[in-house]
């Protein structure tokens, strides 16, 4: 399982439909969730050496900045695609069912 999305609420439930549910406070989120965690990932080179978890590492931010350039990942993203420097302020639910 890999979950990349943005979005104002997002629902991570198992067959008995019991899990957690993430809600914005505000604007949007963005959520991913993996098997992994963020250390392996860092170290592993290929995806066949991750080891499925036992558990999800799931991931919420406000926002993110772009991540490459038009035509190479060694290109910094367009100005458009940047975050400022400032003070950025965000919130988020997290409920049981």
């Amino acid at each position: 399982m890999l979950i990349d999305a943005i979005c104002g609420g997002f629902l991570f439930s198992d067959d008995a439909s019991e899990g957690l549910s993430f809600t914005a406070a505000g604007n949007t989120l963005s959520v991913s969730a993996w098997p992994y965690d963020q250390q392996e990932l860092e170290e592993t080179t290929h995806n066949y050496q991750l080891k499925k978890r036992d558990y999800i590492v799931v991931n919420i931010d406000d926002k993110m900045m772009g991540v490459g350039g038009d035509n190479s990942w060694g290109l910094r993203p367009m100005d458009k695609y940047l975050l400022k420097s400032g003070e950025y302020r965000y919130g988020f639910t997290i409920k049981g069912k």
